[in-house]
């Protein structure tokens, strides 16, 4: 990493460059003024003439050259440009030669790799995109290895800033590290795959640490989070440094992080080999709609589909079900609901159909912003079935709104059904709530497909206006 005092280096380097390409437009204006005096006299220069005129850039030269090391010797920086034939690849710094002076081999693809942005610190990647802004489209490998032999021979770091560089780095390795165990251990305690868990049970578990020796000093941190009742992978990590710091500065420095995280690991019960299976699977599934590879929302249906299916043949307690899935979106003036995905059963009853405000139960789950279970359909009056003949059927009933975690605003639900199946069958706590994580990818995915819509819309137009001013 570089800090803020290398900037000041590259001015001496544009200077040197425009001292470069003065000098070539010296040698190219001597050569001109040959040519227009021959223009001039109407006669071809003779050799004595050429000889004479020879003498005196000569001596041109000789006092633009005294005048130059006159000038260079006041100049704080000096560059000095070597024969180019030392810059050639084989001749030194061999082993350094890739990764050097191929600037673009910094820009590697991971990004995520490089550091948030800092005032006083930048990292390779953001080291290797100043110099390619600094050299333009059309980059010279005799000045950029020029440029890297400047800074080798001028960059300098105070101890201080060596000192200050060194513990931020370190700290920030700390904090990567202790966000990685957070978030391994918050994957393990969400077992309902919610992308939550809930808060009242784990401020149980932490008043009890160190046998309830520090529950002031905890309780005075959980104050904070006392409107909240789930916590998010962030919320939890933020919960648990918040904690440990606190802890630290009462303690004189004494608490260890990992010793607190082993401690929440060990209050936790138990799980099987079936439902450690189980979790583990649908994590994985969660991840695919969240990481889906095509951003079209037909390919995002589709794979939701799939997975809650998959979902009810490997592990759901009963014989297969046959579910009945449909996903609808609200309008833009929020009173109806469009049918824009449903199995293939469901096809001809309600893909493209809208359900206006005030029928059935839709918008008042859209509204609350909870879902709900029904578990016999044929005693809940409220429902609003397309089908006539499904009203004398029997079945399980999940409706679930799509909202993005902790968001108040949901922008379409989930539904699934058993009423097709010949059989009446329920839904089991752990098939609802892993469809409650379903609709909270589905939804983030979902606000992520919207966006890149709308800027697509937004570069069209931006295109089209382009065109409309710069066509003549």
């Amino acid at each position: 990493m570089f800090n803020k005092s290398f900037f000041s280096l590259l001015g001496p380097v544009v200077k040197q460059t425009i001292l470069n390409n003065e000098n070539k437009l010296n040698e190219t204006s001597s050569e001109s003024e040959t040519v227009q005096q021959e223009k001039r006299s109407g006669s071809p220069v003779t050799n004595e003439q050429q000889i004479a005129s020879s003498i005196s850039t000569d001596v041109t030269e000789k006092i633009n050259d005294g005048q130059e090391q006159i000038n260079d010797e006041q100049n704080k920086f000096n560059i000095e440009l070597k024969h180019p034939s030392v810059y050639e690849a084989e001749f030194r710094f061999t082993n350094e030669q890739k990764p050097i002076y191929n600037l673009e081999h910094f820009d590697t693809i991971d990004h995520e790799k490089s550091i948030r942005f800092d005032e006083q610190l930048i990292d390779k990647i953001q080291f290797s995109a100043l110099l390619m802004s600094f050299f333009g489209l059309k980059k010279n490998e005799m000045v950029i290895s020029a440029l890297i032999d400047y800074f080798r021979s001028n960059y300098k770091e105070t101890n201080e800033e060596k000192n200050a560089k060194t513990i931020l780095v370190q700290q920030r390795l700390i904090d990567t590290e202790q966000r990685a165990q957070s978030d391994l251990l918050f994957e393990k305690m969400n077992t309902t795959c919610t992308e939550a868990i809930k808060l009242e049970p784990l401020a149980n578990i932490l008043k009890q640490y160190k046998d309830g020796t520090v529950i002031e000093q905890i309780e005075q941190v959980l104050q904070t989070y006392q409107d909240q009742t789930q916590l998010s992978s962030t919320q939890f990590y933020e919960l648990v440094v918040n904690i440990y710091q606190t802890l630290n500065e009462t303690m004189g420095g004494g608490e260890n992080f990992d010793e607190l995280l082993k401690y929440i690991d060990a209050q936790q019960p138990q799980l099987n080999t079936s439902d450690r299976t189980r979790i583990h699977t649908r994590h994985e599934w969660l991840k695919r709609i969240r990481n889906i590879p095509f951003r079209t929302l037909g390919y995002l249906y589709k794979e939701v589909m799939d997975i809650i299916q998959k979902d009810s043949e490997t592990f759901s307690n009963q014989p297969t079900k046959h579910l009945s899935i449909y996903i609808a979106l609200v309008e833009n003036d929020r009173n109806q609901l469009r049918y824009v995905a449903t199995t293939n059963d469901q096809t001809d009853l309600l893909l493209g159909k809208t359900l206006q405000r005030g029928t059935g139960i839709s918008f008042q789950i859209l509204d609350g912003g909870k879902w709900t279970y029904i578990n016999q359909t044929k005693n809940h009056s409220r429902i609003k079935f397309f089908n006539p003949d499904a009203k004398n059927q029997s079945g399980s009933f999940v409706l679930i709104p799509l909202k993005r975690f902790q968001r108040t605003y949901s922008n379409g639900l989930l539904g699934i059904d058993t009423i097709r199946d010949k059989k009446e069958k329920a839904f089991v706590q752990h098939e609802a709530q892993f469809y409650e994580g379903i609709a909270s990818a589905l939804s983030d995915t979902f606000t992520f497909v919207d966006f890149d819509k709308n800027m697509m819309k937004i570069l069209h137009r931006f295109t089209y206006w382009i065109k409309q001013r710069c066509s003549n």
